[in-house]
């Protein structure tokens, strides 16, 4: 703030319950000037709602209320949606996400089982990418005639049609590697309309094939 002479003071930070209007805003330790006082954080189960939403140690402020956060398996559907260590809270239950580290397939993330130490997705489940299957590879599901109508699948890593190619971009004849916006690595047959995709459709994708040259081919 400006003292009388038109010079700058220099303002020390307010303690617990302290007035931080003077143009400081500044509060002592973890406080938080709510505009007015200095608030201190909430302890767990403590009151958060003064205008500083603010709790101690990992908790989370549901807007009331300090929660801690859960672990594997608990509820978080309390409001804060806060969960131990990496873990995600998914239909109001924390859960381990594919990827990560688990002991039993309780601690993960429906459809993921936990793997050889890991929530990994089997193959066959729904998948967004390789990162959600055990086998790395997340790939268009085909119709009966064979085409790559969706959804994504866990699949195999075999450069076969609609299955991924990922070291090397290699596929056989008549199939592109191609991969799309989540990085997903398949081969796929190129084409230039949808009319050629037998149901799916012509889309655009990165190309990572050896042998051909072509941006767009079948897919979802």
């Amino acid at each position: 703030m400006l003292s009388s002479q038109g010079s700058l003071v220099c303002l020390p930070c307010a303690p617990t319950n302290g007035d931080c209007s003077q143009g400081n805003a500044c509060c002592d330790g973890t406080d938080v000037c709510d505009g007015t006082d200095c608030l201190a954080c909430a302890p767990t189960n403590g009151d958060c709602s003064h205008g500083n939403g603010c709790c101690n140690f990992t908790d989370s402020c549901n807007g009331t209320t300090c929660l801690p956060c859960v672990d594997a398996g608990e509820s978080c559907a309390a409001g804060n949606g806060c969960c131990q260590n990496t873990d995600s809270c998914n239909a109001g239950v924390c859960c381990v996400p594919p990827g990560v580290t688990c002991t039993s397939d309780s601690d993960c993330c429906s459809p993921a089982t936990c793997t050889a130490g890991a929530c990994e997705i089997a193959q066959g489940a729904p998948c967004v990418t390789g990162a959600d299957c055990a086998s790395g590879c997340c790939a268009p599901a085909v119709n009966g005639a064979g085409a790559p109508v969706g959804p994504y699948v866990c699949k195999v890593q075999d450069w076969g049609a609609y299955d991924c190619c990922g070291f090397g971009g290699f596929c056989g004849s008549g199939y592109c590697c191609f991969t799309d916006g989540n990085q997903n690595e398949f081969c796929s047959a190129p084409c230039t309309s949808s009319s050629t995709c037998g149901g799916a459709q012509c889309q655009s994708y990165g190309n990572l094939s050896t042998t051909c040259t072509q941006t767009e081919g079948c897919g979802p």
